[in-house]
C-alpha cells in the first residue's frame, strides 16, 4: 500500500507542476514534491520514504525544463537540484519519523496510564482482592501482549499461592518448587 500511495503522490505532484509550471518558474515547485514524500515517511516509515524522496528528486530534476529542455545528466545544475531536493526531504523524512515516534510514545503512554486508571478504579469500588488481582494480571499481560500472567503471593515457608491467572490454566507438568492453587500445593511452572 505504502508503493502504491508513493507512486499516485509522484505522478499526482508531477501532473501538478507541468500544469501549474506556466503560473510560476518550475523551480518554485520543487516543494510540491515534498508532500508525497512526507505523507510516505507518516504513514510507512523512513526506508521508504527515503525511496520516494529519491524518486522524486529525480522525477523534480527531470520535469522542472520538461519538455523544453531535457535532462542533462553531465549537467552540473542538475545534479545540485537533486541534491538540494534530496538533503531536504530527508531532512523532512527525519522529522516525520520523530513525530512518529513520539505519537507511539505518546500512544503507549496513554495505554498505560488507562490501566493503571483500570486497577485503581478497581480498588476504589471496594472489590474483593480477588477481582482487583484479576484485573491487575490483566492489565500486566495486555501490557506485555503475553498471552499468559499470573501473580503469586509468595509465603514465609517458600510456597507461593496463585491469586490470580490470565490466559489458559498454568500446567502441573513442569514442577521446580511448591505453590498453592486453590488451597492445594502443586510445582511452580518456571518460564
Amino acid at each position: 500500500l505504502g508503493l502504491v500511495v508513493a507512486a499516485v503522490a509522484i505522478s499526482a505532484e508531477t501532473l501538478l507542476v507541468v500544469v501549474f509550471r506556466t503560473m510560476a518558474p518550475m523551480d518554485t515547485f520543487g516543494v510540491v514534491y515534498l508532500l508525497g514524500a512526507l505523507v510516505v515517511a507518516i504513514g510507512w516509515g523512513t526506508g521508504l520514504a527515503a525511496v520516494t524522496s529519491v524518486v522524486s528528486a529525480f522525477g523534480f530534476a527531470y520535469f522542472r525544463n520538461w519538455p523544453d529542455d531535457s535532462f542533462d545528466p553531465a549537467d552540473l545544475r542538475n545534479w545540485v537540484v537533486i541534491g538540494v531536493f534530496l538533503l531536504a526531504t530527508l531532512m523532512a523524512n527525519m522529522l516525520a519519523g520523530v513525530a512518529r515516534a513520539a505519537a507511539a510514545e505518546a500512544e503507549h503512554t496513554a495505554e498505560r496510564q488507562a490501566a493503571l486508571r483500570r486497577v485503581a478504579t478497581a480498588v476504589a469500588q471496594g472489590l474483593p482482592p480477588g477481582e482487583v488481582f484479576s484485573t491487575v494480571t490483566t492489565e500486566l499481560a495486555q501490557a506485555l501482549h503475553a498471552e499468559h500472567a499470573a501473580l503469586f503471593r509468595y509465603e514465609p515457608d517458600g510456597t507461593a499461592v496463585l491469586v490470580a491467572a490470565h490466559g489458559a490454566v498454568v500446567s502441573r507438568e513442569r514442577r521446580t518448587a511448591p505453590v498453592v492453587v486453590d488451597g492445594k500445593r502443586w510445582g511452580m511452572v518456571v518460564v
